[in-house]
């Protein structure tokens, strides 16, 4: 960065003397700015000699030369970015500093990770118009990105269904990102018989297979045997006259094929058939669009950057305010190492990875953000030790969260939050076919969030979820509103779900509207698999088909799958040993873990108009209000203070605790 050093020693004395005597300092980028320049004002002087940076980078690496160089105070130094959208080809970096804040001015301040296709064609070429529906031959158009310099065209590549897949492209039209072309059109196909491994009856009909057999790069996405775990695969051949279509690479699905999966083919110019889809042959370049409307009024941006828009290691006291990210193939913001990162007021959209991630975080905010549109999930935040118990103090609060995990639908939600004494509160989170949030750890609160419309697609899932370690304990989920979870009959779905041994949390004071989808494991609106002692307590569930339900292990099956690899390692592991401090001091009944037999507690919550309240297992139940008229003040269930109960509710005779409704949800310009 020595190029840019063009500020006088003289001016920088200056900077730095106002500065270590307490004064603020900002910097300045403008569409308008020069990266020669100094920075300091905000405008373009007349003779076009000094005025504002051009990138946010320059104004970070002055900021960074001029704290090496003096050492001043540690002072908040401020980068206002004016309007503007600011294309960056690979990451703004933020490392090894302190104290920054970085603030958009302005309504639209837009980081874009996308490049705008200017040029489009009429399609002439007779083996494409041949292989596109007649009906819309006219209406498709092409672009050749290598012409456009575009050359790295991503890829769809998936090595497992649990991890992330390769750095695929998207195309956005006005803003909005469109449906690569696909069969069936919504929704799913089935497959049929399996007739050897990856090779299955597919039922779309031989003249559609037929036009498959030209597609060179058709793709294809599943739940291939279980509805909790689905993988892009490509595919090898498709046999017309045998209705077989066969998957490359099938020992990639580690879990097999089965009759009746779910799934879905894309990426086939011969399924372009509606308004908004599109396909690209990632030999050429060339990608191919019906646009749903005039493509010259419109602006179609394809994501290009394969890199995180912002990316922060080993900072601290850093402010990211007032910015919307938009059109990279990965992350808005990625954070490694950060201690009191706040990022407040901002927009995220059409990323292909998640809209935040960070690890090892601590006391660090994220807050009164929107995120929508993100191929994978919304915030995942890591913080404070499992080793000892250190709370990482993070919090992700009042963000607006919907319509994510579009590209990897399976655990990623819209928020995961990983480690010890970290909250999350007053987040709206909807519109998703898995979780909402996922949790790991302890000591950690959920509270006050309004969830909805998730689990839409998946089975043997839950809103909220966690499992698989019960040394993960001292969990609170309170004070949230759930309704309408889950959607396909038959798929096992629940709000809160502590699944594979989860002990010692507690489900306290939430309120669940039509909250499940029982299906063929009978799950209740909170759901335990083999889990002990969690306390369920002051809920009101209401006009679910089942309340509360359970799945218990017996005393074998418990033994079994705690002293056996890998799971042992959980509980008896380096990481986290339950026979010695700190766990000891906190859970002292973790030491007889192998034979702690309590039940699960069901106290004093309210059961109103379900089905069912509890049909399995030997929870202990306390004093529970079932099918009993709690007496509301009013019953309009999409009414947030719907659920206060009068003074003479019966609820109160059994020590029912009046909720909090008036303080759950979003809250629309808390810190706008």
């Amino acid at each position: 960065m020595r190029i840019y050093k063009k500020v006088s020693v003289a001016i920088l004395i200056f900077y730095l003397l106002t500065y270590s005597k307490g004064f603020s300092m900002t910097f300045y980028v403008s569409k308008k700015g020069n990266d020669n320049w100094s920075g300091r004002i905000s405008r373009p002087t007349l003779n076009h000699k000094d005025g504002p940076f051009l990138t946010v980078q320059r104004a970070i690496e002055e900021i960074k030369n001029m704290k090496e160089g003096m050492k001043p105070p540690e002072k908040s130094i401020t980068i206002e970015v004016m309007d503007g959208t600011y294309q960056i080809s690979d990451r703004i970096q933020i490392a090894n500093c302190s104290s920054i804040h970085i603030k958009g001015i302005g309504k639209n301040v837009v980081l874009t990770g996308g490049q705008k296709i200017e040029k489009w064609e009429k399609i002439n070429n007779p083996d494409i118009l041949h292989r596109l529906n007649k009906n819309i031959r006219e209406k498709v158009v092409m672009a050749d990105l290598k012409k456009q310099g575009i050359t790295d065209f991503g890829d769809f590549f998936q090595p497992s269904w649990a991890v992330s897949s390769g750095s695929q492209m998207y195309l956005y039209f006005n803003g909005k990102p469109m449906q690569i072309a696909r069969w069936p059109d919504e929704g799913f196909a089935f497959t049929g018989d399996i007739v050897g491994k990856g090779r299955f009856y597919c039922d779309a009909g031989k003249e559609k297979l037929e036009k498959w057999r030209e597609e060179k790069f058709l793709k294809a996405y599943g739940y291939w045997f279980y509805e909790w775990a689905a993988q892009h695969m490509e595919i090898e051949s498709v046999d017309s006259e045998s209705c077989i279509v066969s998957i490359r690479n099938p020992d990639s699905y580690e879990y097999g094929y089965k009759k009746g999966a779910m799934y879905f083919i894309y990426n086939g110019l011969s399924e372009i058939n509606q308004p908004g889809e599109w396909c690209l042959n990632s030999d050429t370049g060339e990608i191919y669009f019906y646009p749903p409307s005039d493509i010259e009024k419109g602006d179609v941006i394809v994501s290009i950057n394969t890199q995180p828009l912002i990316e922060i290691r080993n900072a601290s006291k850093i402010r990211i305010e007032n910015i919307v990210f938009e059109n990279s193939r990965k992350e808005g913001i990625t954070a490694y190492n950060g201690d009191d990162i706040i990022i407040e007021k901002c927009t995220f959209r059409n990323l292909g990875g998640w809209a935040i991630r960070q690890t090892s975080a601590n006391n660090s905010k994220i807050r009164d953000c929107e995120i929508y549109n993100v191929g994978e999930g919304g915030i995942y935040i890591e913080g404070g030790s499992r080793k000892t118990l250190t709370p990482g103090n993070n919090q992700i609060v009042n963000n607006l969260i919907h319509d994510f995990s579009l590209w990897i639908r399976i655990y990623r939600p819209a928020i995961q939050i990983n480690g010890v004494g970290n909250r999350v509160a007053n987040n709206l989170i909807y519109n998703a076919p898995h979780m909402a949030i996922g949790w790991a750890g302890n000591e950690n609160i959920i509270e006050f969030n309004e969830i909805h419309s998730v689990v839409l697609e998946t089975n043997d899932a839950g809103a909220i979820y966690s499992g698989r370690d019960p040394s993960m304990q001292g969990n609170i989920i309170r004070y949230n509103y759930f309704h309408d979870i889950g959607r396909i009959t038959g798929h096992g779905v629940a709000s809160v779900y502590f699944d594979d041994g989860h002990c010692g949390n507690t489900v306290y004071g939430n309120i669940f509207y039509r909250a499940c989808k029982p299906g063929r494991g009978n799950f209740g609106a909170v759901f335990i698999h083999g889990g002990r002692y969690n306390t369920i307590e002051n809920n009101i569930f209401l006009e679910c088909e089942q309340a509360y339900n359970e799945s218990p292990w017996n005393q074998k099956l418990w033994n079994d799958y705690w002293t056996k690899p890998p799971y042992n390692q959980r509980i008896f592991g380096e990481e986290v040993d339950v026979r010695k401090e700190p766990y000891l001091s906190k859970y002292p009944w973790l030491i007889n873990i192998l034979n702690d037999t309590r039940p699960n507690v069901l106290a004093r919550n309210i059961v109103y108009k379900c089905k069912a309240f509890i049909d399995r297992g030997k929870p202990e139940l306390i004093d529970n209000l079932v099918e009993v008229d709690p007496m509301f003040e009013s019953y309009d269930p999409y009414n947030p203070g719907f659920l206060k109960l009068k003074k003479g509710s019966p609820a109160f005779r059994i020590g029912f605790n009046q909720i909090p409704v008036e303080n759950i949800g979003f809250k629309k310009g808390r810190h706008r």
